[in-house]
């Protein structure tokens, strides 16, 4: 799979251009520096921009630093409908997330996918179902979790969740935007870069660690929503969420698997 992400990502940017491996560098300084705020992160340690570029390559342009790490895992998650929420205790309910949409696709038969799996496709088909069965769409999402096996992946799927205009996720990167205080914060908890990743896709934990420090709500609830809520350099490392006057939480999160 390194070689994979690298050439996904080394592709999107001959094919839009704006992409470089400083770039790509930077995103996992930005993961890197967020999981110094999650106590649960596997690892918990922010690196220099060149401490990331001038470590291990691993496949061009991903060094050790820019790839999750192997482990074995387990998560869980118990799911129930809206009568039996009811019937839990008050804290139980306070602790509930509603899940708006759950979508698995399939990336596309094609000749190339013999050599080099379509991923973009397959993850932009779930995001637009499930933009669709929730409700909302990409520019109401507060927070998103995505699954950044490689710096490179993350780049990617900025676009191929709409965060972004086609082509335009260097550029939406370069602009802040997915820091933990900027416009669309983007793997608050660290990532996969920083929490490691099972040999199946971690989408429970993605989920879990998503609903502890997120809420993809309508941009209609986004001013009464406590923004001071998310974590800052200057706040103690614990899970932080974003909640409404409602008092409810939803969260989004993407992940794939070829």
């Amino acid at each position: 799979m390194p070689g994979v992400f690298a050439q996904i990502g080394t592709e999107y940017g001959h094919k839009y251009g704006g992409t470089s491996f400083e770039l790509f560098a930077k995103i996992s300084e930005k993961n890197h520096a967020h999981s110094t705020l999650n106590p649960l992160a596997s690892y918990q340690k922010r690196f220099t921009l060149e401490q990331i570029m001038n470590d291990v390559m691993i496949a061009y342009p991903n060094t050790r630093p820019m790839c999750s790490a192997n482990c074995d895992g387990a998560a869980a998650a118990v799911v129930c409908n809206g009568e039996t929420l009811k019937s839990l205790s008050l804290e139980q309910r306070r602790r509930a997330v509603k899940v708006s949409a759950s979508v698995l696709t399939t990336d596309p038969y094609e000749e190339g996918c013999q050599v080099l799996p379509n991923v973009n496709t397959l993850t932009r088909k779930a995001a637009t179902i499930a933009y669709e069965q929730a409700g909302v769409g990409p520019s109401e999402l507060d927070l998103v979790e995505l699954h950044d096996c490689f710096a490179t992946a993350e780049l990617v799927h900025y676009d191929n969740l709409m965060l972004c205009d086609e082509g335009g996720a260097a550029e939406f990167f370069s602009s802040g935007a997915t820091w933990r205080d900027g416009s669309t914060p983007v793997n608050v908890s660290g990532g996969l870069e920083s929490r490691v990743t099972p040999s199946r896709p971690p989408v429970s934990p993605t989920s879990g660690r998503s609903a502890t420090t997120s809420a993809a709500r309508p941009a209609t609830a986004r001013s009464r929503m406590r923004k001071s809520a998310l974590p800052t350099s200057s706040d103690s490392a614990r899970p932080a969420a974003y909640t409404s006057s409602r008092g409810q939480r939803h969260s989004l999160c993407s992940g794939e698997q070829t």
